[in-house]
This record gives C-alpha cells, structure tokens and sequence, in this order.
C-alpha cells in the first residue's frame, strides 16, 4: 500500500511541471523563428523556471526517502539568510506576476551569519511560496518575512522565517492534515478541501519535506489560517549553539 501511495504522489507531483515544459519546448520547437530576442529569453526563462521546480520535486522525494530511512543529513555552512530570501523572491515573483499575485520580502530582523543547508532551506521556502502563489486569488500576495524569535524568555534568539499569503486558508479540522505525506481526501475528485488545496491537489509530498527540513536544523513548524483569510507558516530555526558560534566567526563551515 505504503509503495502504491507513493508512486500516486510521484505521477501527481510531476504531472503538472511535465506538463508545462512540454507545452514550452512545443513552443519554442514550432514558433522559434518567429520570437523576437526578448520572447525567447521569456519562454528559456521560464524553462528553466520549471526544470528547478522538478529537481526540487525529485530532491524533495530522496529527502522523504532518507528522513525515513533514519533522517536527513545536513550540509551546514554560513549562510546570509536575507540574501537566501532574497533570491527566492526574486525566483519566484515570475511565477506570481502570471498570476497576478505579488511575492514580497521584509526582513525585519538580519540574518548574515547562520550555519545551515543553503538549498535544503532554500527549496523549504521555495515550497511554502510556491503554495501561496498556487491558492491565493488574481490581486492579492505572499509575503516573506525574515526575523527573530526566542525559544525560551529571556533566552538566546533564533531565526523565523514567515511565508503568508491572502489565499483561501485552511478549514480548523484539516490544518493538522497538510504535512502528512500521504494524507488524502476520501474522494479527490469531488471533495477538493482547503488542506488538499494547500497541498496542490489530494496528494503531496511538498509540506512533509518541509517539516522534515525544518526539524533536520533542529527547528520547529507553525501555521496559522483561516477559511478566507489565507494563511502563514513560520519556520522556527533553533538559535546559534557555542560551537556554531565560534565557527561563524572563525569564518568556517
């Protein structure tokens, strides 16, 4: 059963992605000639827009593989992570201008120097805005925040990362369903609900690889939605240990 599931959300993940590089190539193969320089750049943009997006899919796929074989080992180095957010939005506002939803970042509070995985974290955020952009109607946002937070009172801070958007929300009962990797609807072809929208359709592998991203740095996960009033996910990264501390500022990985 566990392989059946799996093989569902491997044909639903990519359907879509495959389905727009082919129409692309199609174009470009049949009307090539005719572009100007600017509509070819558009179209190889765009390409190469969506061939990210299926490698994310197949490394989001071997990270679930792996987080279930014992979990996922991370490739720390220093990282600035207003500038890692930086060139999300700037990747993703593309994908929001086609659908006439705005991709904003804020960062509050700076983060130049954190010991991380740089494309582990950098496909988690790409996921979350990927989402906002999928479920929130023509003229509204997704907003990246970058600031701070404290585990404990008083204590040492850490970095939260939020991605909200003005979407169609979540309903309460379903909100606890959306990282569940095989979680799908009783019927998906006639009871589409806000939790299997979030996740792009009645199968999803996108929030699980997340969570298990966010939980590999030590950290946690929120959401907070309302049905209507959209939604936002804070990724809550642990604070700098001593040892981490002391490698930043050695300059080292």
């Amino acid at each position: 059963m566990l392989k059946e599931k799996f093989l569902a959300i491997t044909s639903h993940e990519l359907k879509t992605p495959v389905t727009i590089l082919s129409a692309l190539t199609d174009l470009l193969l049949a009307d090539g000639d005719d572009l100007s320089r600017e509509e070819s750049r558009e179209l190889l943009d765009r390409l190469a827009e969506v061939a990210r997006s299926l490698r994310e899919i197949v490394e989001g796929m071997h990270d679930l593989a792996l987080a279930r074989e014992g979990g996922i080992s991370l490739h720390r180095e220093p990282l600035d992570l207003g500038s890692l957010l930086a060139e999300v939005v700037e990747a993703m506002a593309l994908e929001g201008r086609e659908r006439g939803v705005a991709v904003e970042l804020e960062v509050a509070r700076p983060w130049p120097a954190y010991l991380g995985d740089a494309t582990r974290l950098r496909r988690a955020v790409r996921q979350l805005v990927r989402n906002g952009i999928q479920y929130t109607p023509d003229g509204g946002r997704v907003a990246v925040r970058l600031d701070a937070w404290q585990p404990r009172a008083g204590g040492e801070e850490g970095p939260a990362i939020t991605v909200a958007d003005t979407g169609i929300g979540i309903e309460e009962e379903e909100r606890r369903l959306v990282f569940d990797t095989f979680y799908e609807a009783a019927d998906t072809d006639h009871h589409h609900t806000s939790a299997t929208a979030f996740q792009g359709g009645g199968l999803g592998i996108g929030l699980s690889m997340v969570l298990e991203v966010v939980t590999a740095h030590g950290g946690r996960i929120t959401l907070d939605s309302e049905p209507g009033e959209g939604t936002t996910v804070r990724l809550l990264l642990p604070p700098p240990s001593e040892a981490e501390r002391a490698c930043l500022e050695a300059g080292g990985g």
